[in-house]
């Protein structure tokens, strides 16, 4: 080996460079080789992780080692296309719950404030708030500049009127009784403020509270007594988000960005597919975003999809461990102190001093724990089981917990009397919880009556066309869906074939 290079070192000294030394060549050739293996093993080391990526004759193997997204996906360009699983009935902050309708209503309305992943507010129709905790008061100031898609600015009045549909006894809908810690919703003293008066002055408010989507007074013109009305698809949605309705069926809706607003994103349609079609079409290219269970299936099908991110979260919520909020006058939990250190004991967090001996006045009274039947033996076996976990926690703690399994019928009219010590609910179609529902979260609030007992494992499966996908697994907190892909919509870049062609070849 060390001949052969010198003969090289030799040949090139002569033939290329006549009266150089040997000794410059061979340094100049020992420093280029240098270079260039440091270049090969970098390169090497940037692009391994994407080497298990599949690759498809007919296509240039380096964008689809880089993304394995199909050609036809590339067809829709500035369009995207969303994978649902239920039907669309309503397109209203205060009625929807559906998969596909959450997501359209975050698009399509803005609430006062966003929660970040860290459930810390982010201003959106407000620009900024003060909590005054001694006098319970809870302050915003909106922005001037944000207008409904009919052109009018959004103003003080239609945060007022869509707080007080929330508020009034005629609200049926899936949020009913989640806003018991608000008291009343009022004018500021300037002209783009608004208060909240709440009736529990906690340290810190529950800022879930006020993601929900402000509708237009005028619009949605119904009596404070008869909100239920608004339970009507007939009203055009009418909102202040980036994207406005344009077409509106039960199995498919098209929102359309607003003139003035910024994003690569011009029209996304919502489709509702078949679970055992999302794959297919996954495969195909036909859809760029699917929210899926994040199952055995799932996970053995998952290296196929070499054409798409997924990104595993849990937040859908399948069940509810409840305190009642609401006792008669004869029940032993009679103080949100004891209903918290119930809580907390339940869900396996630590306690305070102050939570201890509240836990501790409730020893040796019996409880019922209430739970679910189910439809089959099966379900029995299960939601038993689930409900020994947390009485098993309970019963650690010194107290003494029975199990009472009840049908279905049985068991929503005790949670809608709060006929009940403790229960475990199981999450409805439409989340609908009992009047005073405060769920537990961090910070604790200390009325805090509920907790989120089981929680789902999902997958977002999105397209690689799309780029800087901003995945909140708390980003509409009041749903029992939980996270959302439409935060930070207007960053999201979509990447054309030629846009991926340079990025793979690219060092």
């Amino acid at each position: 080996m060390v001949k052969a290079f010198k003969k090289i070192t030799d040949w090139i000294a002569h033939r290329l460079f006549p009266g150089t030394k040997r000794h410059w060549v061979l340094m100049s050739v020992l420093i280029v080789l240098a270079v260039l293996a440091a270049f090969l093993i970098g390169d090497q080391l940037r692009t391994l992780p994407n080497d298990t990526l599949q690759t498809t004759s007919g296509e240039p193997a380096g964008v689809l080692q880089i993304s394995g997204v199909p050609a036809e996906a590339f067809k829709r360009e500035d369009t995207v296309k969303v994978g649902v699983s239920d039907s669309f009935g309503i397109l209203n902050p205060l009625f929807s719950f559906a998969d596909g309708e959450c997501d359209a209503v975050l698009l399509i309305f803005e609430s006062l404030i966003g929660l970040d992943q860290s459930a810390n507010p982010v201003a959106k129709l407000a620009k900024s708030w003060q909590y005054d905790a001694q006098a319970g008061r809870l302050t915003y100031q909106l922005h001037q500049d944000h207008t409904f898609s009919d052109g009018r600015q959004v103003q003080v009045k239609d945060v007022i009127f869509t707080y007080r549909c929330l508020l009034s006894d005629s609200y049926n809908g899936p949020l009913r009784g989640r806003f018991s810690s608000i008291l009343d919703v009022q004018a500021g003293e300037n002209p783009e403020e608004v208060v909240f008066l709440l009736n529990d002055t906690p340290q810190d408010p529950d800022y879930s509270l006020f993601t929900v989507g402000i509708l237009p007074y005028d619009h949605y013109d119904i009596n404070l007594n008869r909100v239920f009305e608004l339970d009507d698809p007939a009203i055009s949605p009418i909102g202040s988000g980036a994207f406005q309705v344009v077409d509106f069926k039960p199995d498919r809706l098209i929102l359309q960005r607003r003139p003035g607003y910024g994003g690569a994103i011009r029209q996304i349609i919502f489709s509702v597919i078949a679970s055992d079609e999302k794959y297919r079409l996954l495969l195909e290219g036909g859809l760029d975003i699917v929210r899926n269970t994040w199952d055995v299936r799932m996970k053995q099908r998952a290296p196929e999809l070499c054409g798409y991110a997924l990104v595993p979260f849990s937040s859908r919520v399948e069940s509810y461990f409840l305190v009642n909020p609401a006792p008669e006058t004869g029940s032993i939990i009679q103080l949100s102190s004891q209903r918290l250190a119930l809580l907390l004991t339940a869900a396996g967090r630590p306690l305070s001093n102050l939570q201890a001996n509240s836990l501790a006045d409730l020893a040796g009274h019996p409880f019922m724990l209430y739970f679910f039947s189910g439809l089959d033996p099966t379900a029995l076996s299960q939601n038993k089981t689930t409900a020994e976990i947390v009485a098993g926690r309970l019963t650690a703690a010194g107290l003494d917990i029975s199990l009472a399994g009840l049908d279905w019928p049985d068991l929503a009219k005790r949670a809608a009397r709060h006929d009940y010590d403790l229960m475990v609910l199981p999450a409805t179609v439409n989340n609908r919880l009992p009047d005073r529902t405060i769920i537990l979260a961090d910070p604790v609030h200390p009325s805090a009556n509920a907790w989120e007992m089981m929680v789902r494992d999902e997958v977002f499966i999105i397209c690689n066309r799309l780029d800087f996908v901003t995945i909140n697994p708390i980003g509409q907190p009041l749903t029992h869906l939980r996270s959302t892909w439409t935060d930070r919509i207007e960053n999201i870049r979509i990447l054309d074939h030629d846009n991926m062609t340079r990025e793979a070849v690219q060092p």
